[in-house]
């Protein structure tokens, strides 16, 4: 259908509209997983050119969003969805690298407001956004990281990389020397893409290097996202999470699913709510500069179906 040809090429336009496509014809799929799938909490280990799409975020074809309904998240393995870990529950403080400004990199205000947005809910701590003091992080029980800025798929997938300054930080190093938080959000693009396509099992990317270095959940996208989006998406997920008690996986990815649906249908009104909370001074983008309050920057499939959630079992 032309999504990775699109993206690559930077065709927004095409690469929506087969991502739209793509969505669409795979209706059945997800008829045939709700109709058949006991219980929720399910994982879905995608093979092939699958993993470099959210299977997770189809629709049925009464319209129902499969993830939503039955807390999904897309396992990179069939070893990590079948394991038997002791449930883990998040610690703060949450530490917070944002690489918003990367020189040769263009600018990401909206990233650069995350730590506040998320200090509003949570104990943070800042952490220098460079490859040492990221490996340099202690692996405790329960610990926290989210990541803002620049990352890139590539085509082999252990060079896919995170944007830091003074350098990059690859799948490979992930795996290699960490970091090893359990919970992982990365607010940045392609971090979840996968396109190493022979591979039908262990898929590898920025996102599930994090699970395979023994994380519990990992958030991020499948392909490129605005600035403002990541943001807001940002914003309402530790909202979300905040609501719960008991902050193990399972509160993670009903968090993550909550702030799909609602990102899907924020208004560009409360999207202004937002951003005059936040007490920055980051104007909205020129893209939806003259809309109307009640319209929906995001509800498009490309927009709201761009995050992803994976986690183990």
């Amino acid at each position: 259908y032309g999504l990775i040809a699109a993206q690559q090429a930077g065709n927004r336009t095409d690469a929506a509209a087969a991502a739209t496509t793509i969505a669409k014809e795979l209706t059945p799929v997800a008829d045939f997983i709700m109709e058949n799938a006991t219980g929720v909490n399910i994982r879905i280990c995608p093979g092939g050119y699958f993993q470099a799409f959210p299977v997770a975020s189809i629709e049925t074809a009464d319209g129902l969003v499969l993830g939503a309904q039955m807390r999904t998240a897309i396992a990179p393995s069939r070893t990590l969805a079948a394991g038997t870990d002791s449930p883990v529950v998040m610690s703060e403080p949450v530490m917070v690298a944002s690489a918003d400004a990367v020189p040769g990199y263009e600018s990401l205000p909206f990233a650069a407001l995350d730590l506040g947005a998320i200090a509003r809910y949570f104990e943070i701590a800042s952490v220098s956004a460079t490859a040492v003091d990221l490996q340099n992080l202690e692996d405790g029980p329960g610990t926290v990281l989210h990541f803002s800025g620049h990352s890139y798929a590539d085509i082999d997938p252990s060079k896919s990389s995170m944007i830091l300054y003074g350098g990059k930080m690859a799948a490979s190093d992930i795996l290699q020397s960490g970091p090893r938080p359990a919970f992982c959000v990365l607010s940045s693009c392609q971090s979840g893409a996968a396109h190493n396509f022979q591979a039908q099992d262990e898929f590898l990317s920025i996102q599930s290097a994090f699970l395979y270095a023994g994380g519990q959940v990992s958030i991020g996208t499948s392909w490129p996202v605005g600035d403002l989006a990541a943001y807001c998406f940002t914003q309402n997920l530790y909202r979300q999470l905040a609501a719960h008690d008991k902050r193990d996986a399972s509160a993670w990815i009903a968090a993550f699913w909550n702030s799909q649906e609602w990102i899907r249908r924020v208004s560009l009104d409360e999207i202004r709510r937002l951003i005059d909370e936040s007490e920055g001074t980051v104007g909205l983008p020129s893209s939806v500069l003259g809309r109307s309050s009640d319209y929906q920057p995001f509800a498009s499939f490309y927009d709201w179906a761009s995050f992803t959630i994976l986690a183990r079992q």
